[in-house]
């Protein structure tokens, strides 16, 4: 099984990004584009899992999120990787909250012991649009469709697993992780 962890969208997150989806499209299409329900935000992937090692997984999961308070999240700007001169993926930031980062760092360790991959790149919290897109004009896509400060809670961490098939590929929740409320 693929699988990777994130953040859910709110609601109303959803609306402002499918929003912001139809205006990139005129200003800046791409050729592949994320389903409204697909978006969330990574914080760590971690490839292909064996159905065995899922309980392994939970465990750590469950540790982490016990001692994880949920919080805030607020998008920031579009941005691109590898670099906004020469576009690959076109994405909405999201401003890096503290307790999102610790939730990201206290992450990365515990599943190291476990023996998933350390990222080979530094985290950039960010939801993804589209991918290759006809263009490099950023400074455009800025100016013409500008990014609202929306604002959601974070209230728990959700395992996904990526299942591929004739529509293209889906994510479904394996399981929700309460972050605390305290």
């Amino acid at each position: 099984m693929r699988l990777f962890t994130a953040v859910d969208l709110s609601r109303e997150a959803a609306r402002h990004m499918e929003e912001l989806q139809k205006g990139c499209r005129t200003v800046l299409p791409c050729q592949r584009w994320q389903k409204i329900e697909n978006m969330h935000l990574t914080l760590h992937f971690l490839g292909e899992v064996e159905e065995s090692e899922i309980p392994s997984l939970q465990s750590i999961l469950r540790e982490v999120t016990r001692q994880s308070p949920a919080f805030f999240l607020e998008f920031n700007d579009w941005g691109a990787f590898p670099n906004e001169t020469r576009p690959r993926v076109i994405w909405i930031g999201v401003k890096e909250q503290p307790a999102l980062l610790e939730l990201q760092r206290t992450l990365a360790p515990a599943l190291q012991s476990y023996g998933y991959a350390e990222a080979d790149k530094p985290y950039v919290p960010h939801i993804t649009m589209g991918r290759n897109p006809k263009g490099n004009d950023i400074a455009a896509l800025r100016q013409q469709v500008p990014v609202q400060a929306v604002r959601w809670k974070a209230n728990a961490l959700v395992l996904y697993q990526s299942v591929f098939g004739a529509g293209g590929v889906r994510y479904r929740a394996v399981e929700r992780f309460p972050l605390t409320t305290g």
